[in-house]
């Protein structure tokens, strides 16, 4: 990585000490999985805030996110505001992230680092010839005189009934072995990007205003046929009137 590179180091949340690179021109934050930067927390928005790259740094606007964003406690809203190496970046209540420049820190391996070889106190066969003494074989002493005899071969009886051996003419089944099956966690492809969600309130009290208002209505009607229609009839039928 060279060194005006930029990278952001999340800080607090559940990817703690987490570094993201920066290398594109734009890039979306927030815990959408085709995000450019995926945050898994719960206060942070699908479409929480985009990064976009100018002439020598980084610029940050919110994407009308619920919890904001915030770069050193001054908050951030759809005009783009420029970052500078050591910004604390806050997206929603709890996570933070610093904005910092250079390349990333990496620990150097070293090739030319040879390893000592190791003692060991096997004697070889050179030094065996020279010295004229007999390969020495602890395994010969812990050998019982028996351990000596030929082995044995155990008689095999007969098999069960029921048991024959395969004709070797026949056809065997042969035996398919089942690839196994990988999981993934996107078996498919993701799902679009839920539209963003309207006045959910004013929804809910135009539904009631209007069953409210056919409430009323009904009840109007249901008087006035009474009064002038249905009254009547109901009086001459309990024997009120003649």
């Amino acid at each position: 990585m060279n060194e005006s590179a930029f990278r952001l180091q999340i800080q607090s949340g559940p990817e703690s000490g987490r570094v993201h690179e920066l290398t594109k021109d734009s890039l979306t934050l927030g815990r959408y999985p085709l995000a450019d930067i995926v945050i898994d927390d719960p206060t942070v928005s699908y479409r929480h805030a985009v990064l976009t790259r100018s002439a020598a740094a980084y610029r940050i606007a919110d994407l009308g996110s619920d919890s904001g964003t915030y770069v050193n406690g001054q908050r951030v809203g759809a005009e783009p505001v420029a970052l500078s190496p050591g910004d604390v970046i806050l997206l929603g209540s709890r996570l933070s992230v610093a904005y910092l420049a250079g390349p990333v820190a990496t620990t150097a391996l070293y090739d030319d680092q040879q390893s000592e070889p190791l003692a060991t106190d096997a004697p070889t066969l050179a030094s065996i010839e020279t010295s004229g003494e007999q390969p020495h074989a602890p395994e010969a002493a812990l050998l019982s005189p028996n351990d000596n005899e030929p082995p044995v071969e155990e008689e095999w009886g007969e098999p069960p009934v029921g048991m024959s051996e395969p004709d070797p003419g026949s056809e065997q089944p042969a035996l398919v072995m089942a690839e196994p099956q990988t999981t993934s966690g996107h078996d498919g492809p993701l799902p679009a990007m839920p539209p963003p969600q309207k006045n959910r309130n004013g929804r809910i009290m135009l539904i009631t205003a209007g069953c409210l208002i056919a409430l009323l209505a009904c009840c109007c009607s249901s008087t006035l046929f009474m009064y002038f229609i249905g009254g009547d009839w109901l009086l001459s039928q309990l024997g009120y009137l003649p």
